[in-house]
């Protein structure tokens, strides 16, 4: 039979985030220990026989994934904060088309320089 207690001291989920739902399931004898986010299903499976060991195994994954998390959200902030307003990209459109429509005045002008 298998046992299933909430572990509170456990980081967020290192695959979805949750930061709480776990279930932990300890195995007898040789079955392995589970800790299991009930969100997501993420599992950490360990053979240990003290309980911190796959508590410690879900903590030191979990912190590497907030780690990432928080680096990629530092990365969204900067492209947020330089990102182009629409007006501006309105601007840029309108650049762009007036450019076309000069190249093309250019190059009427050059054809009609050459017959002359």
């Amino acid at each position: 039979m298998s046992d299933k207690t909430e572990s509170p001291a456990l980081v967020p989920c290192p695959l979805c985030g949750a930061r709480e739902g776990y279930a932990d399931v300890r195995g007898y004898g040789y079955r392995p220990r589970l800790l299991c986010c009930m969100k997501c299903g993420e599992t950490v499976v360990e053979m240990g026989s003290t309980q911190t060991e796959p508590a410690a195994a879900w903590n030191a994954a979990g912190a590497y994934a907030e780690g990432l998390r928080a680096e990629r959200d530092a990365m969204q902030q900067k492209l947020d904060e330089n990102a182009m307003p629409d007006d501006w990209i309105a601007l840029t459109d309108e650049r762009d088309a007036l450019r076309a429509e000069v190249e093309g005045l250019s190059v009427s002008l050059r054809m009609k320089g050459a017959s002359d």
